[in-house]
């Protein structure tokens, strides 16, 4: 520590007019012999000047009120409180990343519907109706109305084809309907 910095500490109450007699006197002599701290007395003695010349500037009633409360505050430990302070607790942003995984757990393994069941060939039936394709009809020989195994291919009549299509027709609805339901 230099010897002039026990002096800087009491500068601004010297400046101030406040510094008791004794003390005040071993400053002045101090700064009659180091050019450094009487320069640094005058600039503060000009800022003071300075200060007193500006217009005073007037507060709401409530202003000294308030800087006593948030004064208190900071002495007390508390001071300003950060807006998202539940952070700095670590249980609640781990609880919450929890309760996440888990939901998101719960939906994505416990689906409600059932998936597709692939059990063989498909059967013709009222909800699941097959459409003959053109594989599953014996090949006919075009030139004289034969299969492949040389039998005649029995033609439907005009009704049984009309009956067909309308049970097409009636199945195709019903699946129709019953998957809108869903």
């Amino acid at each position: 520590m230099n010897y002039c910095d026990k002096f800087k500490e009491s500068f601004s109450v010297y400046v101030e007019g406040e510094l008791a007699p004794d003390t005040r006197q071993v400053l002045e002599s101090h700064l009659s012999i180091c050019p450094e701290c009487r320069d640094t007395v005058q600039r503060l003695k000009a800022l003071r000047r300075t200060l007193n010349q500006l217009s005073r500037v007037t507060t709401s009633p409530d202003f000294d009120y308030q800087l006593n409360q948030r004064l208190r505050q900071m002495e007390n430990g508390r001071g300003a409180k950060f807006p998202l302070n539940y952070f700095h607790n670590w249980k609640i942003p781990a609880f919450s990343f929890a309760f996440i995984l888990v939901a998101f757990s719960f939906f994505m393994f416990f689906d409600t519907e059932p998936g597709d069941v692939n059990i063989g060939k498909t059967q013709q039936t009222i909800v699941n109706p097959t459409i003959p394709t053109p594989e599953d009809q014996p090949a006919v020989n075009e030139d004289n109305g034969e299969n492949a195994q040389g039998g005649a291919v029995p033609m439907p009549s005009d009704s049984a084809k009309e009956e067909f299509k309308k049970k097409v027709n009636d199945n195709m609805q019903l699946v129709n309907k019953k998957s809108t339901d869903k």
